[in-house]
């Protein structure tokens, strides 16, 4: 029993003023965050020959002099040596090195914290963004996101109601849904229980991958009113690269040096040329292009007012650019921020006209 217990995988927050530090180490994650990560290490003189990756297109491949190899292959290129995940998947990969055997595994949660200064530099928005908040737990929960993002600390109280779900702006029966990032159906069930299965949505994921699978399941659960739209939502009508990601679909971003090209639409174009009368719900958790996206919608939103569900969490000036943007184009909003987990994931900003 003993034995089992010593051989567990040790997860370690990473923290570059350890005394103990490894000499060497492996990155998992050939995205930007991973590439930033490994130039951290070498800056810290530690030796970083290999990148771990899920996606079997950067396998084989050099990036800044580092080869990126498949997870099952460390063993055999890399015994021992541990691995620091820099990663949005960061919970299944852990799972994921731990059932591949892998010892020693730390996580970047130190490197993600920011600079105090930042913040003093945006105090004036931030402070605009709390006081216009409409409850007193929303301003909590947002103060409560600050201090995590500044000093590591999990949140005390993340909000009493599942994601998605605030009481005020959850789906409703009738509603004609725009889900952005709708992934593989992640949402759409939550949407079918709350409107009792009688809505309309439009469901916008880009990525090849991820789009059939939502098409699948679609067909499968012969889903009623769900439309799937392989585009994603932006500020202009065009096309982007994007950065795939095919063991954590929840990190696909638009990226420059992405390997595929998505068709990206402004939410007013479509619906203009999809004749929609109205929308009543926008959810938007698209990896940092919800600013982007609102932009495309403006039309929409001063027209209608539809209830808004925006996640906040992948950028940070989105904390403050994101609320402020919208009251500038619908001042009448009342506006809640809720948090879902125990981690910088899922700070939610909720919208209700």
């Amino acid at each position: 029993m003993l034995n089992a217990l010593l051989n567990e995988t040790a997860i370690t927050a990473f923290n570059p003023f350890d005394e103990h530090l490894p000499e060497r180490m492996v990155v998992f994650g050939a995205g930007g965050r991973g590439r930033r990560c490994r130039t951290r290490l070498l800056g810290l003189g530690l030796d970083v020959p290999f990148f771990l990756d899920n996606d079997t297109a950067k396998h084989g491949k050099e990036l800044d002099g580092a080869l990126v190899i498949a997870p099952a292959e460390l063993a055999a290129r890399a015994p021992g040596l541990p691995v620091l995940v820099s990663s949005w998947g960061e919970g299944s990969i852990v799972v994921q090195l731990h059932a591949l055997g892998v010892r020693s595994v730390y996580v970047d949660g130190v490197a993600d914290r920011i600079d105090p200064a930042l913040i003093g530099a945006h105090a004036g928005e931030l402070s605009a963004v709390l006081e216009g908040l409409s409850d007193p737990l929303s301003r909590q929960v947002f103060l409560d996101v600050i201090r995590m993002r500044l000093y590591g600390r999990p949140m005390r109280y993340p909000s009493g109601y599942h994601v998605y779900r605030h009481p005020l702006a959850r789906a409703r029966k009738g509603d004609c849904i725009v889900d952005g990032g709708a992934a593989e159906g992640d949402t759409l069930q939550s949407f079918l229980e709350d409107c009792q299965g009688d809505c309309a949505m439009h469901l916008f994921e880009p990525t090849p991958i991820s789009y059939k699978r939502l098409q699948n399941h679609i067909a499968t659960h012969a889903v009623p009113g769900a439309q799937a739209v392989n585009k994603a939502l932006w500020s202009q009508d065009t096309t982007l690269r994007f950065e795939e990601n095919f063991g954590c679909t929840h990190s696909n971003h638009v990226s420059e040096s992405g390997g595929c090209e998505v068709a990206a639409t402004r939410l007013d174009s479509y619906v203009e040329e999809t004749g929609l009368e109205r929308v009543d719900l926008i959810k938007l958790d698209i990896e940092g292009a919800e600013l982007e996206a609102l932009k495309g919608a403006e039309g929409v939103i001063r027209r209608h007012k539809p209830r808004l569900q925006i996640c906040l969490y992948h950028k940070l000036e989105d904390l403050w650019e994101i609320p402020l943007y919208i009251k500038s184009i619908a001042p009448e909003y009342r506006m809640y921020v809720g948090h879902h987990s125990c981690c910088t994931l899922d700070t939610v900003l909720y919208c209700v006209a």
